[in-house]
Order: C-alpha cells, then sequence, then structure tokens
C-alpha cells in the first residue's frame, strides 16, 4: 500500500503537511463558486430561527425549556409550577461555556430539582466532561468527571449519577457510580470485557429503573437497577444469545421489551413483549402484545397509564397506535386501540425522552417532513386530540411551494437468494419546488444514501436543501437496504456481511428509477453520502462511473479491508458485526471485491468528486479520504 504512511502517528507531522496541501488545492479549484457559496451560506442562516423557543418539558415541580437569542446559543430555563407568578430561573447558559466549541450532550436535572448535571465535548473526539451546577447557589459543585461517554441518569434519591466511562482504546466499557460531594474512587457499577461491546446507561419512562445495556451492531444484553437502591448490584434481565437486540421500559408491575429474537429464533422483523417485574425476566417469560410481521418493523413502545404508545415502520411508513392493557398485562381488544391520524401521507416521527408524567395519559412526540418543519405535538390518548405544542420557524420559507413523493424502484438481484417479499421495492422520497419541476430530465438532482447499521434515513425536513429546491433541484433519498425502512430484514440479513453489495445495488436502481420517470438526468445528477454512506458512494462509482455527474463524500469508510484487518484500530473488532471478519477468507474475497480504496479502475472517467474530513475525528479516521483521493489521482 504505497500510501500506508498517511496512517502513521509518528509521523502525523508529514501527513498534517500533505493534508493542508489537499485544502489549499481545494480552495484554489473552489474559488469561481465563493460568491454562490457564500450566497448560499447565507440564505440558510437567514432561515435559523430568531429567539426561539422550545417546547417546555415538566420535571417534578418545575417546568425546563431552553430559548435561543438571536446569534447566540442556546439558554436553558426552568419556572416552578407552584405559582403562575414564578420567576423565570435561568440554570444553564451555553454561552458562557467559556469555549464556543463545547457541544451539549446531557442535561438533567436532578429528581428533587436542585442539582443539574450536564456534560461537554469542546474537542469532537467523544470524551464528555460532566458537571454538576447547584440549582440553589447557581455554582458548580466540585464533582466534575471526565473522559465519560454519552448519557447520564440520577438515581430517584438525588445522590448518585451513573454514566458511561471511555477506555484508553476509545470503548465505552464501564458503568460508573458517582456519589455527589465524593472526591474518592467513583464505583465500577459494570464492566464490558468483550472488546465487540459497548456500555451507555438510560432510566425507564416511569423512572423507576436504571438500565445498564451492552450492545454491538445486532445484539445487546441489558441489566437494571431498582433506582431508588443505587447501590445495588445490577441485575441481568436476558443473557446475550445470538441475533438478540432487545430493548427495555416499564410501567407499573411490568417490563415492555421490543425484541428481534423470540422462542429460539430471529424474527422477521420484531415484536413487542411484557413481563411481570416480580417475577423471573428471561425470555421464556415475556408474553407477546404485538406479534412478528413481514409488514411492521416496532420501533419504541412508550407506557402511557395502562396503555403503549407503539412506533413502528408500517409498509415502510412511521406510524404511531395505541394498545390498551388490563391489570394483567393482556392487551384489550375495544375501540380505543387506534392509530394516531397525521396530517400528511410522508413524514418521520419520533417519541421524545421528555415526557409528562404516566398519569396524564398523554404522549408527546415530533413530527416532521420533507416539507413540513419540525413539529412537537402532545396526543391525548382518552380525548384523542391532537396539540400542536411547538413548530419550527424558518425564515422565508413557505411550505405550499414545495411537494413531497415517494417512488419505488424494483429491487435488483442480489448475490444469493432473497429473504424479502417478492412485491418488496426500494423506496425513494423526492422533494422539489413546484413550480420549478419540468418532469422532463431537464432538472439537476441530488440523490443522497446510507444505508449500514440499521439506520434509517428519514423522510424530514432539513432547511438547508430550500438553497438547492429554489434553484430547481430535486432532492432524493435512496432508502437502501442496510436501513429498516422496510422492516429489520431489509438491514439483517439483506443489507449486511456477505449481503453488503445489496446497498449498493439498490442505490443504483433509485438512481435508474429517478432517470426513467424523467425527474433527473445522470447528466445532472449529484450523489451524496457520509460515513458508512461515503463507502456507499465510493462503491456506486466504482460499479457505475457514468451514474452521475458530480459525488460528495463526507467522512467515509474507504479503506475497509486494511482497516478491519488492523485490530490497534478502535473500531475494527466491532465493526466486524456490521462487515464481517476479514480474517475469514470467504469474508476476506467478497469485502474485497467492494470496498473502494481497493476497487479504483483505470482509464475511467469518474464523475467530479469533493471530499471532507476531519483530523481528529474519534470513529472515521481522515485517512480513508486522504489515501483514497491519492490513489484516485
Amino acid at each position: 500500500d504505497p500510501y500506508h504512511w498517511m496512517r502513521d502517528e509518528k509521523d502525523k507531522e508529514e501527513t498534517v503537511k500533505y493534508l493542508e496541501a489537499e485544502n489549499q488545492y481545494a480552495e484554489e479549484q473552489l474559488k469561481a463558486s465563493q460568491a454562490l457559496a457564500a450566497k448560499m451560506a447565507d440564505e440558510m442562516t437567514q432561515r435559523v430561527p430568531v429567539n426561539a423557543q422550545d417546547a417546555p418539558w415538566k420535571h417534578g415541580d418545575y417546568m425546563y425549556y431552553s430559548k435561543t437569542p438571536d446569534g447566540k446559543r442556546e439558554i436553558y430555563y426552568r419556572q416552578s409550577t407552584a405559582s403562575a407568578n414564578a420567576p423565570e430561573e435561568m440554570v444553564l447558559d451555553l454561552n458562557a461555556l467559556g469555549d464556543e466549541k463545547a457541544q451539549l450532550e446531557a442535561f438533567e436535572p436532578s429528581g428533587n430539582n436542585e442539582f443539574l448535571a450536564y456534560s461537554t465535548d469542546a474537542t469532537g473526539e467523544g470524551l464528555y466532561t460532566i458537571y454538576v451546577k447547584d440549582l440553589k447557589t447557581g455554582k458548580l459543585l466540585a464533582d466534575t468527571i471526565k473522559g465519560a461517554s454519552q448519557g447520564l441518569e440520577w438515581d430517584a434519591g438525588s445522590q448518585y449519577l451513573f454514566y458511561a466511562q471511555v477506555s484508553e482504546d476509545g470503548r465505552p466499557d464501564r458503568v460508573m457510580r458517582h456519589k455527589i460531594g465524593d472526591t474518592g474512587e467513583d464505583a465500577v457499577v459494570y464492566e464490558e470485557k468483550d472488546e465487540n461491546y459497548s456500555v451507555e446507561v438510560s432510566r425507564s419512562n416511569n423512572r423507576r429503573y436504571l438500565f445498564v445495556l451492552a450492545s454491538k451492531f445486532g445484539g445487546n444484553e441489558i441489566r437494571y437497577i431498582d433506582a431508588s437502591k443505587p447501590t445495588e448490584p445490577p441485575v441481568l434481565f436476558q443473557k446475550r444469545t445470538p441475533d438478540l437486540e432487545y430493548y427495555l421500559d416499564a410501567m407499573d408491575g411490568y417490563f415492555t421489551i421490543m425484541t428481534t429474537y423470540l422462542s429460539g429464533k430471529k424474527l422477521t422483523n420484531s415484536a413487542l413483549c411484557i413481563c411481570d417485574a416480580k417475577e423471573p425476566t428471561s425470555m421464556e417469560n415475556w408474553k407477546v402484545i404485538q406479534g412478528d410481521s413481514p409488514d411492521t418493523s416496532i420501533l419504541s413502545a412508550l407506557p402511557v397509564q395502562r396503555s403503549l404508545v407503539v412506533l413502528d415502520t408500517f409498509k415502510g411508513k412511521d406510524r404511531l397506535h395505541i394498545i390498551d392493557l388490563d391489570e394483567g398485562g393482556n392487551p384489550i381488544s375495544n375501540a380505543n386501540n387506534h392509530a394516531i391520524s397525521l396530517p400528511e401521507s410522508i413524514f418521520s416521527i419520533s417519541i421524545d425522552q421528555r415526557q409528562l408524567p404516566a398519569d396524564q395519559g398523554k404522549v408527546r412526540f415530533t413530527y416532521s417532513s420533507p416539507i413540513t418543519p419540525k413539529t412537537i405535538y402532545e396526543y391525548d390518548l382518552a380525548k384523542r386530540a391532537l396539540t400542536e405544542l411547538s413548530k419550527q420557524q424558518v425564515g422565508g420559507y413557505t411550505s405550499s411551494l414545495y411537494a413531497t413523493e415517494q417512488l419505488h424502484a424494483d429491487l435488483p438481484a442480489g448475490d444469493g437468494p432473497s429473504t424479502l417479499p417478492a412485491d418488496m421495492k426500494v423506496p425513494i422520497t423526492v422533494v422539489y419546488r413546484k413550480d420549478l419541476m419540468r418532469k422532463d430530465g431537464s432538472n439537476p438532482g441530488w440523490l443522497y444514501g446510507f444505508g449500514s447499521y440499521g439506520t434509517s434515513q428519514k423522510p424530514e425536513f432539513d432547511s438547508d436543501i430550500i438553497s438547492l429546491l429554489d434553484r430547481g433541484y430535486v432532492y432524493a433519498i435512496a432508502h437502501v437496504r442496510g436501513g429498516i425502512e422496510n422492516g429489520w430484514h431489509w438491514y439483517n440479513p439483506e443489507g449486511m456481511l456477505l449481503n453488503k453489495k445489496n446497498t449498493f445495488r439498490d442505490f443504483i436502481a433509485a438512481a435508474e428509477k429517478l432517470f426513467a420517470d424523467k425527474y433527473v438526468s445522470k447528466e445532472k445528477l449529484v450523489i451524496h453520502g457520509s460515513g458508512a454512506g461515503g463507502m456507499l458512494i465510493g462503491a456506486v462509482m466504482n460499479m457505475r462511473p457514468d451514474l452521475a455527474k458530480a459525488a460528495i463524500v463526507s467522512a467515509p469508510i474507504m479503506d475497509l479491508v486494511n482497516s478491519l484487518m488492523d485490530e490497534t484500530q478502535k473500531i475494527a473488532i466491532p465493526s466486524r458485526a456490521e462487515w464481517g471478519d476479514p480474517t475469514d477468507a470467504a469474508v476476506f474475497d467478497y469485502m474485497q471485491s467492494y470496498s473502494p480504496y481497493e476497487n479504483i479502475q483505470k482509464d475511467v472517467k469518474y464523475p467530479a468528486i469533493f471530499v471532507e474530513s476531519a483530523l481528529n475525528d474519534p470513529l472515521l479516521d481522515y485517512w480513508h479520504a486522504s489515501k483514497w483521493v491519492a490513489k484516485l489521482r
């Protein structure tokens, strides 16, 4: 490998010089478009809401919310619910952190509202520092914790903080317990020895349980702690099993479980179950509430009183519906079981982490579509009443000028038999400005794709693309295999390991569908991907260098084989669950056949290419991009 030296940490000075020369070259090449870039950047800035305020959320006897003053970062406030005239209290000002690069990750008031725990990262390396603020005095306590991962949680008594600690190799491997005011060593709650797994901590919606999650690509294991007994050891819920991925929440007397594995076998998609919190919680004690279906993939379930608010994907589209339970945790077949009616046919939903107390019988969720800005709704289960709490304000935007559609491309043939239904197709979300859409192939187009890790690319609002739509662009998202837009089987087994090429073929099929229906032509198409989506673009360009006029690649994975062969790389071992283990000959050959760096072709006209990466990216090393570009040249 003639460009292996770019990975040499001992000679990084030479690499930095090389990258600086690349930056200078890029700036020279882009001089002609500087005025346009500045104009578009100004347009994007003008759409950012001025003096925005998010929807308040209740925590004990206080309502918390944030405001974003013009040209500044968020400021967080709270207000007591004891009086309608209670004064507004400022609890955290991001503008006063002292480092404009510091990004807020966690924001967690204690249960008694006396303290605020929050975490920030100023390096972009994913290493967070946790701070604790006394909300009575407004002063920071001496409790400062460095080297934490994402997320933190309080116990029920507001005495302890639980967090995940990052090891020297960059893996969150231990869940720790810190007692407020204690200057000694924090207690190890759980340590994960398997280097394929990372740990995190969360809490049930009813606040009763803390969850310790150990996970890898395609599998996990959860332990739980009674939040009122924080010093007790965590209890194993269900031991790790191949192909088992499950997630927990809790309601009075029961745990709820979303699982991809049941009764000794991997499910087509997923099922929703319940089990008694007073009895053993292993899988044989789970009772099915919503069974597995080839059309439906359950994403989450929120307990509200004696009901479950279920977010699932039904035939490729998000859906929220209600299931009532009796005192024994059994589904009730009654007229109150229903889907929540929403205003558009193409949209994205996420259930908010900040919910009202479950006994109020309401659920909050965030709604968005390609043409509708982020909207927070509150739904009353008993009244079936939908209330808009807040809507993202977008300067100069009129939604009626734009349209969104969903197309479907025929599923391309793979390397072997498919597990998918015969009528399943590749979804494509399209958005454009109505008065500029010609439908004769002459519009410029932008096609985005990702397709890895079971991460769906939701059809949601992005104010930045308006600058493209207003210039006549058709913007499209290819929902390729590797995500879960068409269910869990769209990811596993169809979009990973020895089926990974399905992801690339689906993207090509999506582009061809846009050409066939005259939304755009290949002479005017830009293709774009980031991270694993960057590898998608690299692989597609090798397979079909004629597919597009230009390609944009952000923080890509390009040298896949070398990266996963090198076990000193912190993501090498965990990533093998997604791509495969290249120390196996069959996997090595398959991976070698599509890895973008290994398959660059000579004497081929590639699209015009723009590549960006970051020197200190904690997950996606810069040298994937720099080596790939050097070899392309």
